[in-house]
């Protein structure tokens, strides 16, 4: 999962999550305008929707350039299995959330009894 650090104590972002085989997703809420770090790697793929508005912040992901970050709400990022990523973001002072899809290809594939198309495998962040 990916993991978010905060660098001081701070109220403890609220996470909801469910999981299936091979699929996990978490809603996360951040409670304050605090900056943090984040980093995930993994071997899954990673799908994130975001609602959030930074003041200030970077993302950078295995071959791609550092990002800057702006208004995310609406925007999507996909990390592919195998690739790692890690930034830091300054939060606006309003409610900040994100849900993460966690999953992989083959167990969805037999989760749903159906093929599941990988498609382009590139990162891609916010879409």
């Amino acid at each position: 999962m990916l993991e978010l650090d905060f660098g001081q104590p701070v109220a403890a972002p609220r996470d909801s999550d469910i999981g299936w085989s091979g699929v996990a997703c978490k809603y996360t809420t951040l409670a304050d305008a605090n900056g943090y770090g984040f980093k995930w790697a993994g071997d899954s793929n990673y799908l994130a929707l975001h609602d959030m508005v930074l003041r200030d912040g970077e993302i950078e992901v295995d071959g791609l350039r550092p990002v800057r970050a702006g208004d995310l709400r609406d925007r999507m990022t996909f990390v592919p299995a195998g690739c790692s990523m890690e930034g830091w973001a300054r939060p606006e002072d309003r409610p900040n959330s994100f849900v993460a899809l966690y999953y992989h290809p083959k167990a969805l594939s037999e989760e749903l009894e159906r093929e599941v198309r990988q498609g382009d495998q590139r990162p891609v962040v916010y879409f």
